[in-house]
């Protein structure tokens, strides 16, 4: 059946962003920092813009019933690596390791919402990596599929680069009423708002801490113009990534927390600690590729999760600072 072909998931960094806070990844206290006024996607301000003036190269409720009122369905999750949930402490030392706490109870939503989230969140997704982000087998979630497209609540869109399903407005907005009843039914909203704040007091280092990957500066010369980093200074490249370590360090215990409220959350940890094993490893495109399951890419789509599960608007974010 169509949707099955090998299409990549539609949301990817698009390099657009405001202004770059300056330093360098020895930049102290380069882990925490405020939220800043971006006007873009997940992608550090001014970082793929002086990337490309550098490299000379350009950068790139819906129709239906509202869902009846949904009965919580507990799932225990253990998570041996992080003991506790946000707690304000020192953050924990140590190589990274499969995000999560020891949850009590996450709630499981049902597969349909679980099918029109990931496409919410992704943008435009083939069958196989929709039925893979929910666990589903893969006819199930063609069967979901097709219910979505005879109900003008998702179109299959085959182009040259890119092929795979996305929601039509009607079916964005019966997500947003799917997500919505399922926060209010469940008690939740409050718990993933507290995750979603302690997020964003990290995103903005993160996305510094990204162009510093992407961009070098002369450490004995804070005035010095920046150059696109080509990965030869290893020095300089190892600061980098022990501050990704320090923001790893910093956004397990959200994972842990979200991963606790709701089940749909529980991978991003295990992912983003994958990611940064590859890049300590030696794999250089797993801290900002677009091609590979990259710490950034991962980043990104958590970002785009807490804002389709809370119904904030990126623009809106943004203006509230």
């Amino acid at each position: 059946r169509r949707g099955r072909g090998g299409g990549q998931p539609g949301s990817r960094p698009d390099g657009r962003a405001g202004s770059r806070i300056r330093g360098g990844p020895h930049r102290p206290g380069g882990l925490v920092g405020p939220v800043g006024d971006l006007s873009g996607a997940d992608v550090d301000p001014g970082c793929c813009r002086r990337v490309g003036e550098l490299a000379g190269l350009r950068t790139g409720g819906g129709p239906g019933r509202r869902a009846p009122p949904l009965v919580r369905r507990p799932v225990v999750r253990i998570h041996p690596h992080r003991l506790g949930r946000l707690s304000p402490g020192p953050l924990p030392a140590g190589p990274s390791g499969p995000g999560g706490s020891v949850s009590e109870m996450s709630y499981a939503s049902p597969p349909v919402l679980l099918v029109v989230h990931v496409l919410r969140v992704r943008g435009l997704v083939d069958t196989t990596d929709v039925a893979s982000a929910t666990g589903q087998e893969v006819d199930v979630v063609g069967a979901h599929l097709a219910d979505l497209e005879a109900a003008g609540l998702a179109s299959y869109k085959e182009g040259r680069l890119m092929t795979g399903w996305m929601l039509t407005s009607d079916g964005r907005t019966h997500g947003e009423d799917l997500v919505a009843a399922e926060l209010d039914d469940t008690g939740l909203r409050d718990e993933v708002d507290v995750a979603y704040r302690r997020f964003l007091d990290i995103n903005q280092a993160f996305l510094s801490l990204c162009t510093d990957w992407q961009i070098s500066t002369d450490w004995e010369d804070p005035d010095a113009e920046p150059v696109v980093n080509d990965h030869t200074d290893l020095v300089y490249d190892g600061v980098v990534i022990d501050r990704l370590g320090e923001t790893d360090a910093a956004v397990q215990p959200v994972c842990a927390t979200l991963a606790g409220v709701l089940d749909r959350f529980g991978g991003y940890g295990d992912r983003l600690a994958r990611a940064l094993d590859r890049v300590r490893s030696g794999d250089l495109d797993w801290f900002t590729g677009v091609e590979v399951d990259s710490y950034h890419r991962v980043w990104f789509e958590l970002h785009e999760n807490l804002l389709a599960t809370l119904g904030i608007e990126r623009a809106r974010e943004h203006a509230a600072g």
